[in-house]
């Protein structure tokens, strides 16, 4: 898990949110400062200072989500012309105004609305500067670790795939070794002008990149294993497990690169869950469930009336699936689509512009509102709000059958959202991507991760993702 949460990619995201919070304060005491001079006729810094209260800080909370949910933290984005300059301009203000909402409750410590407009002028043009900054420094640089593979043929195909499709890799692969004879003579290998090692000795000596990656699906000669030990202490280099790799990199368990032997010798899959882990979920979950309940029961209210008003059916849509254990509940939901939508029909999953959705839904569904009533299913006990997302008995049936190890999901307790919904998987029909997600979430579940995917889930549903 610390892997992932510290790779290139996080990294500089990490750097992005220190710089804002950062430059949110630096921001907030310019504005004050500029105050003070058109008040006074000349600068006190201190005078500034003392005009901002800690309630104030509130603003270091709310511009880094807004902005979060906008994307402005992604490595890859391009930061020029004014365009962007108006889009980063339109995250300040939005959360501007959030912020100053939340202060109109606390009037003792509210910002003057002068102060509240240099600073967002101010902020704009330093938040701008500071991602070009980083992220042409980022691209002048080249940050990818060199790479070589050594593994079966179809593996290592998969892996380079996988890497070169990552606009946010940082891996760059050099050379390849593969073992299995039929797969030497790859076209792959050829189209990407690959770097082809005869053997693993040969490889090795030549000593042309940072860091190895090795199948270990296939069986190394004790000369083999001996070789790399010596290549990782005499160049001081990288050595890693490939599947451990591939997780680290994609947040995913690769199915196709292991087999039931991998998940008896991983820590991750071995005895159950912390039950101190599982109690603090738990009061989590209800605490949550109680406090988005109250406070969006107008929404709540106003959506039913719409549903009412829109179409013919009831407000609540209840489908049977399946939760922990393969036990069946009733999954509450707002009906977004036509009544009898699946009537004499074979259970269908919804599509893009599924002509079954109603107006109402398609706002319902985009906003994430329609989520709301399984609100109930938390208080229960029946979902969680992070877990593998609940899938229907019809399917689950057919992709037991198709995809090996499907059953794993069923040992935790599913959720309203989950670490394959935060990557844009949902059960149907991505049903073997959504698994791999999904055991990666079972093998690294803790509260960080919890956490994590409720942070992207609310960039989702900010960012009117929702499908």
């Amino acid at each position: 898990m610390k892997k992932y949460f510290f790779s290139i990619k996080k990294k500089i995201q990490y750097k992005l949110l220190l710089g804002d919070l950062i430059l949110i304060v630096f921001s907030l005491f310019i504005a004050s400062n500029i105050r003070v001079f058109i008040l006074h006729g000349y600068f006190a810094p201190q005078l500034a200072w003392q005009r901002l209260h800690t309630v104030n800080l509130i603003f270091i909370l709310v511009h880094p989500i807004v902005l979060y949910a906008l994307g402005l933290y992604s490595p890859n984005q391009e930061v020029r012309g004014l365009r962007k300059f108006f889009y980063i301009s339109w995250g300040t203000i939005v959360g501007g105004v959030i912020a100053t909402a939340i202060l109109f409750f606390v009037p003792k410590y509210l910002v003057g609305r002068t102060i509240i407009l240099l600073h967002l002028t101010v902020l704009s043009f330093l938040l701008y500067a500071w991602r070009f900054i980083l992220l042409e420094i980022v691209k002048s640089r080249n940050y990818r670790t060199t790479l070589a593979l050594i593994g079966r043929g179809d593996i290592v195909s998969s892996f380079i795939e996988e890497i070169n499709n990552d606009p946010h890799t940082e891996f760059e692969i050099r050379q390849v070794c593969i073992v299995d004879s039929i797969e030497k003579e790859c076209l792959w290998l050829n189209e990407n002008s690959m770097n082809v090692a005869p053997n693993v000795n040969e490889l090795l000596s030549r000593n042309m990149v940072q860091a190895l990656a090795v199948d270990t699906g296939f069986a190394l000669t004790n000369d083999e294993i001996r070789q790399i030990i010596d290549f990782r202490f005499k160049y001081r280099k990288r050595v890693e497990d490939l599947t451990e790799l591939y997780k680290n990199s994609t947040g995913k368990v690769p199915l196709s690169y292991i087999d039931g032997r991998w998940f008896m010798s991983n820590p991750g899959f071995q005895g159950a869950p912390k039950r101190r882990y599982l109690k603090l979920k738990r009061f989590i979950d209800v605490a949550i469930a109680l406090i988005i309940g109250t406070l969006t029961l107008p929404l709540i209210i106003l959506a039913a009336v719409c549903i009412k008003i829109d179409s013919k059916g009831s407000v609540i849509y209840k489908q049977e699936r399946l939760g922990m254990d393969r036990t069946p509940f009733n999954c509450y939901k707002f009906r977004t689509m036509v009544k009898d939508a699946e009537k004499n029909k074979h259970p269908i999953h919804s599509k893009e512009n599924d002509e079954r959705v109603t107006r109402i839904g398609k706002i319902l569904r985009k906003t994430r509102i329609d989520e709301l009533p399984q609100l109930i299913n938390i208080l229960k006990g029946e979902l969680s709000f992070v877990g593998p997302r609940p899938i229907r008995e019809f399917f689950a049936n057919s992709f037991s059958k198709k995809i090996p190890f499907y059953e794993l999901r069923y040992n935790v307790k599913p959720g309203l959202t989950g670490w394959a919904q935060v990557h844009g998987c949902y059960a149907v029909p991505y049903g073997l991507e959504a698994l791999q997600y999904e055991l990666f979430y079972i093998e690294k579940m803790s509260l960080l991760m919890d956490l994590h995917i409720l942070t992207k889930t609310v960039r989702t549903v900010l960012g009117l993702k929702g499908k």
